[in-house]
C-alpha cells in the first residue's frame, strides 16, 4: 500500500529517518555557532550534542593515529621479516622440497630419486647432474638447503655385487665388470690407486666417485 509521495512503508521510514538526521545536523551546527544558555536547552539534547562532538573527536584521533603509523613506516607497508629454515638435502622428503620456490612435484621427485641412487650428495654442485635442475643456480640452493657429507651412503667396493654396482649413477656395466674382474683376479681393492688400475677411469670420474668408495 502506497503512502504519501507514492512511497511504500519501508521507503517512508527511510525518508523520515534521513530528514531527522538532517535536522539534527542543522541544529548541531546552529547551536555550535550560536550557543544558547544551557538552562534553556533540554538535558537530552545536550547529551546528544556531546555525543556528536565525542564521535567527531574520535574520528579525528583515529585518522591522526593512522597517519602517524604511515609516517613511521616511511609511507610504505612494513615488510615481514622471517628466517629461512634450511632443509637437509640428504634427508628431506618430496613434500618438504615442494615447499621451496622453483620446486614442484616433478623436480622434487627427480631430486629424491637421484639422491637415493647416488647415496646422498657430498657437494651442492651435484644437483646439476639432474637435467631438470641444471637451470637452478647453486647460491639459490645454498639459501634453502645444506649438505652434511658425512651422511652419504658409501659403496663397499670389495663386497658389492655387479648388479648393485651398475645401478650407481657413476658406474655403468663396463666399469662394474672391471671392478668385479679385478677382485676375482687380483683380490681386494685397497685404495684409490688400485681402483684406478682396475677401472682405467678418467681423472674426472675418479674425483667424482672417490667420496663414495669404501675400501674396508
Amino acid at each position: 500500500m502506497k503512502s504519501f509521495f507514492n512511497l511504500n512503508s519501508g521507503e517512508t521510514t527511510a525518508a523520515i529517518t534521513l530528514m531527522i538526521l538532517i535536522l539534527l545536523l542543522i541544529l548541531y551546527r546552529l547551536f555550535a555557532t550560536h550557543p544558547l544558555p544551557k538552562e534553556n536547552i533540554p538535558d537530552y539534547f545536550l547529551e546528544l550534542i556531546s555525543d556528536c562532538k565525542k564521535a567527531k573527536r574520535d574520528s579525528i584521533d583515529d585518522l591522526s593515529s593512522f597517519n602517524d603509523t604511515i609516517k613511521k613506516g616511511g609511507g610504505k607497508p612494513k615488510q615481514l621479516e622471517y628466517e629461512i629454515v634450511k632443509l637437509n638435502l640428504n634427508l628431506c622428503d618430496t613434500n618438504e622440497i615442494k615447499g621451496i620456490p622453483l620446486f614442484g612435484s616433478a623436480r622434487a621427485q627427480k631430486l629424491v630419486a637421484y639422491r637415493d641412487r647416488l647415496g646422498g650428495f657430498h657437494k651442492m654442485e651435484q644437483i646439476h647432474e639432474i637435467f631438470v635442475l641444471q637451470s637452478i643456480e647453486i647460491p639459490f640452493m645454498e639459501k634453502y638447503f645444506y649438505i652434511n657429507p658425512g651422511e652419504i651412503k658409501k659403496i663397499p667396493i670389495n663386497s658389492i655385487s655387479y648388479q648393485d654396482l651398475k645401478q650407481h649413477p657413476y658406474f655403468d656395466a663396463y666399469l662394474a665388470k672391471q671392478v668385479i674382474k679385478y677382485r676375482e683376479t687380483k683380490g681386494r681393492i685397497e685404495n684409490i690407486e688400485q681402483f684406478r688400475e682396475a677401472t682405467r677411469a678418467y681423472q674426472s670420474l675418479i674425483e667424482k666417485v672417490t667420496p663414495y668408495l669404501d675400501f674396508d
